[in-house]
């Protein structure tokens, strides 16, 4: 079971998850990737899931990119995804309310298909972003449910202009919002408490992630290893992605001045009209910046000890190999 944080003002989101695929209670996979960002003709949007792992003998992060874009993947060899570029004009495109109105339209198709003995007893995916609308831009935060017991249902957590709404002190809104629904109401309160009282952005980031580690204490199918999506208010262009282990992965690799060490990171999907860029592999130390249709997408490499932090920038290395449904 994958624990998904989103705390979303009219300034920006975070978006953690951790990144641990369990099966019959046990772990399985410790490095799978759980979220997809999506540039839509009309917004950008981040998505992460948690329930099964695999959608039609595909891992469900693939399933759900391939979803939203129409797209379909290809691969470098069986089980690696390759980088799609895509020139010249893009036709139909969808908007971020099309892309998501086909994600509902196919899980209720996949999940009704299935057995009744395979169903999930709960698949949720949560999309947090921004989309243009009547010349404003408006947060979106919603969850699309699947349960066994009642089939699919799309909630939306925020009412219409929330973005305007001011505390007694002039003070914005904010929302946090666990999924699926397992942190006791104090304990997520707190959480929120301590997030509106952060100063900065890496602070937030850090409270969502130790939320998400206090919680893999008590539970053996929540991982420590999380994926932590940034995305400001598209005035400001840049979004974050920083993975964060636990336990760090020291990699050697060729630089021009010789052989050094450095972090292992992932990177988590991302799906535009012009590009597919799958999970991948990063290693070094800093960060690794890409350019895509006018936003400046900023990989974070997981933090050094002193002694091997030489100031290395960090290096996209290939598409992440996934596992094959067993």
């Amino acid at each position: 079971m994958t624990l998904i944080l989103t705390y979303i003002t009219p300034d920006g989101l975070v978006q953690a998850s951790d990144r641990l695929v369990s099966r019959a209670s046990l772990p399985y996979d410790a490095s799978s990737n759980k979220s997809v960002i999506f540039l839509g003709r009309d917004g950008l949007v981040t998505v992460a899931y948690t329930g099964l792992a695999f959608l039609e003998n595909r891992p469900t992060d693939t399933w759900i990119a391939e979803t939203l874009s129409g797209r379909i993947t290809e691969y470098v060899v069986a089980n690696r995804p390759a980088l799609q570029l895509i020139s010249g004009p893009i036709e139909g495109w969808p908007t971020i309310t099309q892309a998501l109105h086909r994600l509902s339209q196919r899980m209720q198709e996949v999940f009704s298909s299935m057995p009744a003995s395979r169903r999930p007893e709960l698949h949720s995916v949560v999309v947090a972003g921004w989309v243009n609308s009547r010349r404003r831009v408006r947060p979106v935060l919603l969850t699309l449910d699947y349960a066994a017991s009642r089939g699919l249902t799309q909630s939306s957590h925020l009412p219409r202009h929330w973005q305007y709404l001011r505390g007694p002190a002039g003070q914005k809104p904010a929302r946090i919002q666990d999924v699926p629904r397992t942190i006791a109401s104090e304990a997520l309160r707190q959480i929120a408490t301590e997030a509106v009282q952060t100063n900065d952005v890496k602070s937030l980031q850090d409270r969502l992630i130790l939320g998400i580690r206090d919680f893999a204490e008590q539970l053996p199918t929540v991982g420590a290893d999380c994926m932590v999506v940034t995305i400001p208010h598209p005035r400001n262009r840049v979004i974050s992605i920083r993975y964060c282990p636990k336990t760090l992965a020291i990699e050697s690799f060729d630089t021009p001045s010789g052989t050094q060490d450095g972090s292992l990171g992932f990177g988590p999907w991302i799906v535009g009209p012009q590009v597919s860029v799958p999970p991948s592999l990063l290693v070094g130390t800093g960060s690794w910046q890409y350019p895509f249709a006018g936003f400046r997408f900023e990989y974070e490499s997981p933090q050094l000890p002193p002694s091997l932090n030489d100031g290395s920038v960090l290096e996209f290395l290939q598409g992440q190999a996934r596992p094959d449904p067993a």
